[in-house]
């Protein structure tokens, strides 16, 4: 069934969305949270054309947003662990065993780097499905999304 849509703002819609792929520049150019950018663009020069592509930018807006809150979390967490586990916070007064040291500074990679992939891999395919949708002329709302915009 087509969408009663225009194209034009169907395909804006889903611009709003995959600017939010952004983020995949960071291979070339690394400079972190510069993906924010990109979809911010896309919506504030787009975003008088039609209401459709204004509620799309500032869903697609916020999730990237969204993304960027739980990144620092969790960069904060790993930075966390990363000094608990080599003694600096705790100056080995909370741990009295090596194998308890040892434990944690062997699972704090392996799990902060999990979190990471799902923390990109995720949201990419939920911008993909999220462009798809706005082609299609229907609304998509991100899931776990931090809602920064009315």
């Amino acid at each position: 069934m087509q969408s009663p849509l225009p194209a034009k703002v169907r395909r804006l819609g889903m611009w709003c969305h995959l600017a939010g792929l952004a983020w995949l520049s960071l291979f070339v150019l690394p400079i972190p949270y510069l993906w924010l950018l990109a979809p911010y663009l896309v919506w504030k020069l787009n975003r008088a054309e039609h209401p459709f592509v204004d509620e799309q930018g500032k869903e697609s807006l916020s999730f990237q947003i969204s993304i960027a809150v739980y990144l620092t979390a969790l960069l904060i967490l790993a930075l966390f662990l990363l000094l608990a586990t080599c003694g600096v916070i705790f100056g080995g007064i909370v741990f009295h065993s090596t194998e308890v040291l040892n434990i944690l500074t062997a699972l704090a990679g392996p799990i902060a780097i999990g979190i990471g992939l799902v923390i990109l891999v995720g949201p990419t395919l939920l911008v993909i499905v999220a462009a798809r949708k706005a082609l299609n002329g229907q609304s998509y709302r991100y899931p776990l999304n931090l809602r920064f915009f009315g």
